[in-house]
């Protein structure tokens, strides 16, 4: 408890109230953590609601100088999803561009979406590097509306997680 009320009065000094409120997640014995930055599935743009936010950050980290913060990357069973459509439409683009006997005589047959084992085993390299993009994309568009914000905003372990059943995103730490 005093740790926790410690960590509160020291944010209550750093952040003007609202946005604290808008952006702080959880403060605690892990550290504190911020609202995750919400990205579409299968995107590493960001889009209007993660635009505010990363203004939002650039604000605070304007405002102290001495204020640091982590960003890492998340791709979740969202983006699976998404993948695995995306795999088997580009499957069968590939079949109806194909020309040959052996592609001709299985025309007819209709392809399956990749299952289970298959499917991560074929989404693990590319939603891993999406989500690397996504904290790619955080930084960059940080680094260039803040001014002096330089080394406050490093990188963690960008991951892709098929069991997160969380939204696409970015996590910011303190």
């Amino acid at each position: 408890d005093a740790i926790g009320q410690a960590i509160g009065g020291a944010l209550k000094s750093l952040f003007p109230p609202t946005a604290l409120a808008s952006m702080l997640l959880s403060a605690g014995g892990s550290g504190i953590n911020f609202k995750p930055i919400p990205f579409d599935s299968g995107s590493s743009k960001l889009g209007p609601a993660a635009t505010r936010y990363a203004d939002n950050l650039v604000s605070l980290l304007t405002q102290r100088p001495k204020l640091a913060v982590r960003v890492c990357g998340r791709a979740t069973e969202k983006d699976l999803t998404d993948f695995a459509v995306q795999d088997l439409k580009k499957r069968e683009a590939g079949r109806k561009n194909t020309k040959t006997s052996k592609a001709n005589s299985t025309q007819g047959k209709p392809l399956l979406p990749l299952k289970d084992e298959a499917l991560r085993k074929a989404a693990v390299p590319q939603l891993t590097k999406l989500a690397v993009e996504r904290t790619k994309t955080l930084r960059r568009y940080i680094l260039q509306k803040g001014k002096n914000i330089g080394g406050r905003v490093s990188e963690c372990r960008s991951a892709f997680d098929p069991t997160d059943k969380g939204l696409p995103r970015v996590n910011v730490s303190l």
